[in-house]
């Protein structure tokens, strides 16, 4: 009885987890010199924001040398 409730309870930790992840999706967007990458992923977040929705993006920039990333979320 033991094994079964904790076999229960691991399988719908793992449903319930596989969910939430789906359901959040983050974009990206990639500024390499000018050249930018997933502008449709920008405007989906800025859609979910003007709609008061949760929204999440990252944002990376490659410079000369440097990189660097901003994890925006709201």
């Amino acid at each position: 009885m033991r094994r079964l409730f904790i076999l229960v309870a691991v399988l719908s930790f793992a449903l319930f987890g596989c969910n939430q992840g789906s359901s959040n999706q983050i974009e990206e967007v990639v500024n390499s010199h000018n050249d930018i990458k997933n502008l449709e992923g920008l405007d989906k977040f800025v859609e979910s924001v003007e709609n008061q929705s949760d929204a999440k993006i990252n944002y990376i920039q490659y410079g000369i040398g440097t990189t660097w990333r901003q994890d925006i979320g709201v």
